[in-house]
C-alpha cells in the first residue's frame, strides 16, 4: 500500500492542481490585489497606536495605616496622555481632601516629547475606621477614567504635643460696635518642611476686620519679611495671604515656636456667630535615614570610608491638628438710658472743644475744633452736635482720625473741623457741645458736655455785594509801585544792531542738509506703502508679525490679575504666540501639541522642555487654586523666557 501511494503521488498532484487550479486561482486574485493595500493600512494603524500610546491610571496611598490626627498622602499617576484634569472626590464620610499639587515628568527622546503626569493631595481623616477611597475620577483627553480603589486604616488618636493650634476671643461677649480681639496661635516643636492653614470662616462676615500689627508706620518701622507671609484657605473662596507674628512661647512648661495671627473685629449686627475649627495641615520632621551611595556602575562608592559616600533621607509625617470652635456674642445696645443724640459711638473716650477766632463780623466764619480722644471703635465715632445753632449758619463738618491698636481696642483720636456763620449781631456765644457714647466697661451709657463759648460779632460793613475796588479802603496803606531796576536793564540800541548779519539762505548749510530729504521720504513712504500692501493681502503674515507684541502684553496683563486667571493670560500668551506664528486658530494650539509645532522649525530641546513646564504649571495654577504673588511671578518670569528663546529661532 504504502508501494501503492508513493508511486502514483506525482499523479494525484496532477489531477488536483489540473482540476482545481483555476477555481483557486479566481477566488485568490482580489487577495493578490487587496493585500499589499491592506498590509500598508495596518502598517499605518500600527503606527498610530503606537504613536498614541496606551493610557493608564494608578494609584498609591502612603502610608497606608495612620493615627487619628495624621494625615497621608494620596498619589494618582497618569502615562500615556498630557492632557488631565485635577482629581474629582467624592464625599467620603469621615474624610477630607486637601487641593491636589500637580508634577509633570518630561523627557524628549529621538525628537519626541513623552510626559508622566502626578496629582498628589493629603487625605485627612475626621475619626477612626477603615475606609476605602473609589469613586475618584478624572477626564484624560476629555474622558473619564476612574482612579482604581485605595484602602486606608486609620487607628484611634495617638498624644502627640508636636503642634497645637489654640484660637481665643479676647471678650466671649461684646455689644454692638466693641471690638474684640481674635488670637490664633499654632505652636510648633519640630521642623516643618510645609503647611497648610485652613479657617472656613477667614475673613469672617458681618464684621470689619484690622491687622492690629502697625506695619506701615511713618516712624521707620520696616515691613514684614517674605517669611512672615502665609496663606489662609476658606473653603468658599480663594487663598488670602495674611501676615503672622513668629516667636517663642510655652505651653504645658514646653517651649515651642508660635506663629500668631491676630485680626480686630467688629461688628454692627447683633447675633450669636460661632466661628468653625481651624485645621492646619503639616509635614513634620521625624528623623533622618543614611543611605549608601553607590557609583555608576553599581558598586559601593570607594570613599564611603572617609565620610563621603553617606547620604541622609529625610522623614517626614504629616499632621492634621485641629484647633477647638469659639463662639461670640454680639448683644444689641442697651435702650434704657439712651440719651438724646447718641449716634452709636461705643468705647472710652474724652472730648476737646476750641474756637477760633473769637472777635469776627456777620459773616464771617469761626472754626469749631472738636477732638476725640480715648480707646474704643471710632469708626462709630461722628460729630459732637451743638445743643441749639440759631444765630448761626451751619457747615458740614470735615475729620481726620489717627488711631492705632491697643490690645483689644484701639486708641487714638479723631479731629472734627466745622465751620460757623453767624448771621446776626446779637450772638454772644457759641452753644454748649453734647458728645454721648456707651461705655462697655461700665455698661452704661456716657454724656460730655464742652461749653459755651464767648465770642464777639461786630456788624459788617459791607451791604452784601461785591464790586470793583477803586480807591483804598480806611485804615489801608497805599502801595507804592517801583520799577524792578536792575533786573531789565534799560539800554538805548545803536543803528549797527539793526543790521541783518545772516548769510544769504542759499548759502545756508542746513538748507544743504534738507535737499536730500525729500527723496529719503519718498523711498521710505514707497517701502512703507509695499510693506503695508503686502501685510494687508496676507493675513497670516500679519499676525506672525505681531505675534511676539501680543503675547508680551498679555503677560503684562497677567501681572495685574490676580488668582487663577493670572495663569489662564500666561498661557494664552504662550499658545497664543505659537497660534500666531503658524497662522493657526488659538483653540488648535495646547500643551499636547505645542512641543510637536515648533520640534520642525529646528529649537532645541531646553526651550520645548521649559515650554511644556511652564504651560503645565498653568494648569496647575488655574486648577489647583491660588498661590501667592511670589510664585506667578516666578511662572510670568518663565514664560518670558521661553517668548525670547522662543522668538531667537521663529523670528529669525
Amino acid at each position: 500500500m504504502n508501494g501503492d501511494t508513493s508511486v502514483n503521488a506525482p499523479v494525484f498532484r496532477h489531477i488536483i492542481v489540473t482540476t482545481m487550479g483555476p477555481w483557486i486561482s479566481t477566488i485568490s486574485q482580489p487577495f493578490l490585489l487587496t493585500g499589499p493595500l491592506l498590509c500598508l493600512l495596518l502598517a499605518l494603524l500600527g503606527v498610530q497606536l503606537d504613536a498614541r500610546g496606551e493610557v493608564s491610571v494608578s494609584a498609591e496611598i502612603h502610608p497606608p495605616r495612620v493615627s487619628l490626627g495624621e494625615a497621608a498622602v494620596l498619589e494618582v499617576q497618569i502615562t500615556g496622555s498630557t492632557k488631565a484634569s485635577p482629581p474629582a472626590f467624592p464625599e467620603i464620610a469621615g474624610l477630607g481632601f486637601s487641593r491636589c499639587s500637580q508634577s509633570t515628568q518630561t523627557f524628549v527622546v529621538n525628537g519626541r516629547v513623552s510626559q508622566n503626569i502626578a496629582f498628589s493631595c493629603q487625605v485627612m481623616p475626621e475619626r477612626a475606621g477603615n475606609y476605602t477611597l473609589q469613586g475618584i475620577t478624572l477626564e484624560i483627553d476629555r474622558q473619564v477614567h476612574a482612579v482604581p480603589p485605595v484602602s486606608l486604616e486609620v487607628a484611634p488618636a495617638s498624644r502627640t504635643n508636636d503642634v497645637l493650634a489654640i484660637v481665643g476671643l479676647s471678650k466671649p461677649e461684646i455689644v454692638v460696635g466693641e471690638p474684640v480681639l481674635l488670637t490664633v496661635d499654632w505652636l510648633l516643636r519640630k521642623d516643618i518642611q510645609g503647611y497648610e492653614i485652613r479657617i472656613p470662616w477667614f475673613p469672617p462676615r458681618d464684621f470689619t476686620v484690622m491687622d492690629p500689627i502697625h506695619r506701615r508706620s511713618q516712624q521707620g518701622q520696616s515691613l514684614p519679611n517674605e517669611d512672615d507671609e502665609v496663606v489662609v484657605i476658606n473653603p468658599q473662596t480663594a487663598g488670602q495671604k495674611v501676615f503672622f507674628q513668629r516667636g517663642q512661647a510655652q505651653h504645658d512648661d514646653r517651649e515651642y515656636t508660635r506663629f500668631r495671627l491676630q485680626r480686630l473685629l467688629t461688628t454692627l449686627k447683633p447675633g450669636s456667630y460661632r466661628f468653625e475649627p481651624t485645621q492646619i495641615l503639616c509635614r513634620i520632621v521625624t528623623g533622618a535615614k543614611s543611605s549608601k551611595r553607590r557609583n555608576f556602575f553599581g558598586d559601593e562608592d570607594p570613599f564611603e570610608a572617609f565620610g563621603f559616600g553617606n547620604r541622609s533621607r529625610v522623614e517626614l509625617k504629616s499632621l492634621l491638628i485641629t484647633a477647638d470652635p469659639v463662639v461670640l456674642d454680639v448683644k444689641p445696645l442697651p435702650e434704657e438710658g439712651r440719651p438724646e443724640g447718641f449716634s452709636g459711638s461705643v468705647g472710652s473716650f474724652e472730648l476737646e472743644v476750641s474756637a477760633s477766632p473769637r472777635k469776627v463780623k456777620v459773616g464771617d466764619p469761626v472754626t469749631l475744633t472738636l477732638t476725640v480722644r480715648g480707646r474704643g471703635s471710632f469708626e462709630t465715632v461722628t460729630c459732637p452736635g451743638l445743643e441749639s445753632v440759631l444765630g448761626f449758619r451751619e457747615y458740614e463738618a470735615e475729620s481726620k482720625v489717627s488711631c492705632e491698636a491697643d490690645g483689644a481696642a484701639f486708641r487714638g483720636e479723631k479731629t472734627f473741623s466745622k465751620p460757623l456763620v453767624p448771621t446776626e449781631e446779637s450772638v454772644r456765644e457759641i452753644p454748649r457741645v453734647r458728645f454721648s457714647y456707651f461705655d462697655p466697661e461700665r455698661r452704661e451709657y456716657q454724656t460730655v458736655v464742652r461749653g459755651p463759648f464767648p465770642i464777639e460779632v461786630a456788624p459788617s460793613l459791607s451791604d452784601g455785594t461785591v464790586g470793583l475796588v477803586t480807591a483804598p479802603e480806611p485804615g489801608q496803606k497805599k502801595m507804592d509801585v517801583r520799577p524792578a531796576a536792575g533786573v531789565f536793564p534799560l539800554r538805548k540800541p545803536s543803528l549797527t544792531q539793526f543790521r541783518d548779519r545772516s548769510l544769504p539762505w542759499y548759502l545756508r548749510p542746513g538748507l544743504w542738509l534738507l535737499l536730500p530729504l525729500p527723496a529719503f521720504l519718498c523711498l521710505a513712504c514707497a517701502l512703507f506703502e509695499r510693506r503695508r500692501s503686502r501685510l494687508r493681502s496676507d493675513p497670516g503674515l500679519q499676525r506672525s508679525q505681531k505675534a511676539l507684541r501680543h503675547a508680551r502684553q498679555r503677560l503684562e496683563e497677567a501681572r495685574r490679575t490676580e488668582g487663577s486667571e493670572a495663569y489662564q493670560k500666561v498661557s494664552e500668551a504662550l499658545t497664543g504666540y505659537l497660534a500666531d506664528k503658524f497662522n493657526l486658530s488659538p483653540a488648535g494650539v495646547d500643551v499636547g501639541n505645542a512641543s510637536q509645532l515648533i520640534l520642525p522649525k529646528g529649537v532645541g530641546d531646553e526651550p520645548i522642555v521649559e515650554l511644556v513646564s511652564c504651560l503645565n504649571l498653568c494648569d496647575q495654577g488655574r486648577f489647583g487654586g491660588d498661590a501667592s504673588k511670589a510664585a506667578r511671578e516666578q511662572v510670568i518670569q518663565q514664560a518670558e523666557k521661553v517668548l525670547t528663546s522662543l522668538a531667537r529661532t521663529l523670528e529669525s
